[in-house]
């Protein structure tokens, strides 16, 4: 990332956070939520995009995540308690004019907190909204290799097919840094995160979305291998644009391989916030 940055560290729900800030000239800030097995690494071209320059940008480590702190039990990273870290982040960095963006897991934890958002002016969420129960035999692609990368100890070769499925088929370049956050994550968070979702301890996304007041963009990379696009294809009047937006020439880590569209869309969404 850019020497524009500066690191921070902070104790949210018992556990140090670390985040990155880039400041800007408006008033409006954008926080910014990763994936699971990623870090504020997955951002580094919306921090350096000249497009984003006006505002301030921050991006966090979830718990388990990069430079953030382990917990010591699994139960910890439970959706709902991701949801609260970013609630307790927000309050501590006292945000009042915010939009929040979301890749994938951080996608379904910006939707998840839609009902607590004092002060958002909008949501931007890569990922698909979950029904509750969910239906992951209608939102994934069975040959996806979550299932196998999300083990305690998965075998190396596994990880790098599982990354290899988070750009779009064939990439040219796989980033280091993909490898390095994954192995890096707590082992620990996938069990939690399956526990919480077994137990119910989550939101129905497709209906927070349907009642809230905050503006919604769903946003997708076309060439996503681990998803099934036909989730999320039908028009739907809650969100932006009143339909799913697809990005070319990206796969699931669309902000990363074709940032010039994912900043562009994100402008618009932004300044669509501003005006309502």
């Amino acid at each position: 990332m850019s020497n524009a940055l500066t690191h921070h560290s902070v104790v949210v729900n018992e556990l140090p956070i670390h985040y990155v800030e880039r400041t800007g000239t408006h008033a409006t800030t954008i926080l910014f939520v990763h994936g699971r097995c990623m870090s504020t690494r997955v951002w580094e071209k919306q921090f350096e995009s000249t497009l984003l320059s006006p505002y301030r940008l921050l991006a966090f480590d979830l718990p388990g995540h990069g430079l953030s702190g382990h917990a010591a039990d699994a139960s910890a990273y439970s959706l709902d308690n991701y949801k609260r870290t970013l609630l307790a982040l927000i309050e501590h960095l006292a945000l009042a004019d915010f939009i929040l963006v979301g890749l994938s897991l951080g996608g379904h934890i910006v939707l998840q907190a839609l009902p607590n958002l004092n002060g958002c002016r909008g949501v931007f969420a890569m990922t698909m909204p979950i029904s509750k129960p969910m239906e992951p035999q209608l939102m994934y692609n069975p040959n996806s290799l979550s299932q196998q990368a999300f083990q305690s100890n998965p075998a190396m070769s596994v990880v790098q097919a599982y990354i290899r499925q988070l750009l779009r088929s064939s990439p040219e370049h796989v980033p280091d840094f993909l490898v390095d956050d994954f192995n890096k994550t707590d082992p620990m968070i996938h069990a939690g995160l399956l526990q919480s979702i077994l137990d119910g301890d989550y939101e129905n996304e497709q209906l927070l979305i349907q009642t809230t007041s905050v503006p919604v963009a769903l946003v997708a990379g076309v060439d996503d291998q681990l998803h099934e696009l036909s989730y999320m294809q039908n028009p739907n009047p809650s969100i932006w644009r009143h339909q799913p937006q697809f990005v070319g020439a990206a796969g699931h880590l669309l902000p990363w391989e074709n940032p010039t569209v994912a900043n562009e869309l994100l402008a618009d969404f932004i300044n669509y916030c501003g005006w309502i």
